[in-house]
């Protein structure tokens, strides 16, 4: 009996006190659309900033997606540019909101089923798309604590640690109470974990549910609750 009220409320106590939020790709899903306008940014950015013509990026780019490479990580390996530069470019030019719906379910989900953890968003896009989105998916500004963007992070995007030190300072737990939620290894769970976060990758290539790097993989953040109360 001792056992067993034991283990009842060890399953009610949550070791994450904080959730924080990828947007992109996390809170909703990339649509093609959003993809194929992403490439057209990132081509017309390398070629205003190299001796490159098309011909000659747009097969490097298709390489690198192949290789599972980020549109950021082409552009520095292969063309020596500034990730943080084609960040801002794609903020000026990408409205994502024009592929999103609202998402009822999400909306329960972070609103009651999450309700007793911290939120707080961390993104690389600007804070008026960031808002943008999340109001077209129906979520409130206010369920989070924090929403921290490329207006705040400047040069230090994801995937640099300073990124996740912003995080960090803006509250009170402790490094192993945070969860990063997102969809990116690159961006989000490898910087995340070697900060000292714990993560959980959004991924929905089912054949593909482990990662070294993850401590929780999941093929959609509907799925979260049932496994957060065991994680």
């Amino acid at each position: 009996m001792t056992l067993f009220l034991s283990n009842f409320f060890q399953k009610k106590v949550y070791k994450t006190k904080c959730l924080i939020w990828d947007i992109d790709g996390t809170l909703y899903r990339n649509t093609y659309g959003i993809f194929l306008e992403m490439c057209k940014i990132t081509a017309k950015y390398i070629k205003s900033n190299t001796d490159k013509k098309y011909q000659e990026i747009v097969p490097t780019i298709k390489k690198g997606l192949k290789e599972n490479l980020t549109l950021g990580q082409i552009v520095e390996k292969d063309f020596h540019l500034s990730e943080n530069k084609l960040a801002i470019q794609v903020e000026i030019e990408l409205d994502r909101s024009k592929y999103i719906q609202r998402n009822s379910r999400l909306i329960y989900l972070l609103e009651h089923e999450l309700a007793e953890f911290e939120h707080i968003i961390l993104t690389n896009s600007g804070e008026k798309n960031a808002i943008k989105v999340l109001k077209k998916i129906g979520l409130r500004k206010n369920i989070f604590n924090h929403i921290i963007t490329l207006d705040t992070l400047k040069k230090d995007i994801k995937p640099s640690l300073n990124a996740f030190e912003e995080v960090y300072k803006k509250s009170r737990y402790k490094k192993n109470e945070y969860l990063m939620i997102g969809d990116s290894l690159y961006h989000d769970i490898i910087p995340a974990k070697k900060f000292g976060f714990r993560t959980c990758w959004i991924n929905d290539d089912t054949q593909n549910l482990k990662s070294k790097e993850a401590d929780l993989v999941i093929p959609s953040v509907l799925l979260l609750k049932n496994r957060i109360n065991n994680f």
